[in-house]
C-alpha cells in the first residue's frame, strides 16, 4: 500500500470520527432532562439567521398614527406664540444667573427603544455630575418607593431659580422642537435614560411601542405619587388604548397639573421653612439652658465683703438724699462744724 492511500484512509477514519462525535451531540441535545425535546441545533444558515433576529427590536413598534401626528404639529404651531416668548425668556434667564450654554442635551430612549437627542432648558451649572441622580433612580425603583423628584429632597446642583423652571415645567419647552422633528409626540410615556432601561423588565418595554411625549397619562394623573412598576402599567395602558379623545383629555389637564405641582412644591418649601425655624428655636434655648448649667459654681470666699458693704454704704446714703434732702444737709452740717 502506498503512502498516498494511507493518507487517504487515515481523512477517511477522521471524516467517521467527526460525523461520528456530531451525531452523538446531537442525540444527546435532543433530549432534555425530562425527556422534553430541545431545539435543533442550527447549522452555518441558522446562526446567520439568528444574528439578523437578534438586531431587530425586542418591542413591536406601533406606527405613529397619522391624526395624531397632525395633532402634534397643530398643537405645536398654533400655540407657538405662547410658548415661544416664554422659552427665550428662561433662555436669557439661565444665560444671566449660569454661565455655560443654554440647552442641556441628554441621549433618552424613544420608541422602539431607539436613542435620541432630547432638549431641556439646562436648570443645574455646567458640568454637574449626575451620578447622584442615578443613584436616587436605582433606589427609587429597587425600592418600588413614590417617584419623588431629587429636587423636592434639595439639590445643591440647581442653579438660581432652577427649581421653579423646574415646577413650572419652562424646562420642558424645548422639546417641542423634539415633538416637530418627529423623536417624540406632545402626548406619551416619559423618555427614560439609558441607565434606566437596563432595569427593565422584558414585559415592561412594551411602553416603548409608542412615540415618548412632552405629557402623557403618568404625568397628568400620577405623577410623584405612584411608584415605579405603576408608572410603567399606566404607560402601558396608554400604549394599548390610544384615542383623540384620551389625547385632548390629556392635554387639557396639564396645565391644571402642573399648577397642582406648583401648589404642592410651595407647600412644601414653607413646611421646610416651618421645621428649620422650630430646630433652630430649640437649638438656641438648648444652648441657653446649657451654658447656664455650665457657669462656674458659686463660691462664698470669691467675696470681698469689704467692698461690699462700702458699696451698700453709698447706696444707702444717696437713696436717703434723694427722699429726705434735709437729713443729707444736716448731716453734712454737723460734718463741717
Amino acid at each position: 500500500m502506498d503512502r498516498a492511500a494511507i493518507k487517504l484512509k487515515i481523512v477517511a477514519l477522521k471524516m467517521a470520527a467527526g460525523n461520528l462525535r456530531t451525531e452523538v451531540d446531537r442525540r444527546l441535545r435532543a433530549v432534555q432532562n425530562d425527556g422534553e425535546p430541545m431545539e435543533p441545533i442550527p447549522s452555518r444558515e441558522g446562526f446567520q439567521n439568528l444574528k439578523e433576529a437578534k438586531a431587530e427590536p425586542t418591542v413591536r413598534v406601533e406606527c405613529m398614527l397619522p391624526w395624531k401626528r397632525v395633532l402634534d404639529l397643530t398643537f405645536v404651531v398654533g400655540t407657538a406664540m405662547i410658548w415661544l416668548p416664554v422659552f427665550i425668556m428662561g433662555a436669557i434667564w439661565v444665560r444671566m444667573v449660569s454661565g455655560g450654554p443654554v440647552l442641556f442635551r441628554q441621549t433618552r430612549i424613544g420608541v422602539g427603544e431607539v436613542p435620541f437627542t432630547m432638549l431641556k432648558l439646562r436648570t443645574m451649572h455646567a458640568n454637574a455630575q449626575t451620578s447622584s441622580h442615578e443613584k436616587h433612580l436605582r433606589d427609587l425603583i429597587a425600592s418600588d418607593a413614590k417617584m419623588t423628584k431629587l429636587d423636592a429632597l434639595g439639590d445643591s446642583r440647581l442653579i438660581f431659580g432652577g427649581r421653579l423652571l423646574r415646577t413650572l415645567s419652562i424646562d420642558e419647552i424645548p422639546q417641542f422642537f423634539n415633538v416637530l422633528g418627529g423623536t417624540m409626540s406632545v402626548v406619551g410615556p416619559r423618555p427614560c435614560t439609558m441607565a434606566e432601561l437596563e432595569r427593565y423588565l422584558p414585559s415592561q418595554k412594551e411602553r416603548f411601542s409608542v412615540h415618548p411625549g412632552l405629557t402623557g397619562h403618568w404625568q397628568v394623573f400620577g405623577k410623584n405619587q405612584t411608584t415605579f412598576s405603576e408608572m410603567i402599567n399606566m404607560d402601558i395602558n396608554y400604549a394599548r388604548n390610544i384615542t383623540l379623545r384620551r389625547e385632548l383629555l390629556i392635554i387639557v389637564l396639564t396645565p391644571f397639573a402642573i399648577l397642582k405641582d406648583f401648589v404642592l412644591t410651595l407647600e412644601a418649601l414653607f413646611q421646610a421653612k416651618r421645621t428649620a425655624t422650630k430646630s433652630l428655636e430649640t437649638h438656641n434655648r438648648f444652648t441657653t439652658f446649657r451654658e447656664f448649667h455650665l457657669m462656674p459654681p458659686f463660691r462664698w470666699s470669691t467675696l470681698d465683703f469689704g467692698r461690699i458693704s462700702t458699696s451698700v454704704a453709698w447706696t444707702t446714703s444717696l437713696l436717703s438724699a434723694f427722699h429726705c434732702p434735709q437729713l443729707f444737709l444736716i448731716g453734712s452740717k454737723s460734718t463741717s462744724r
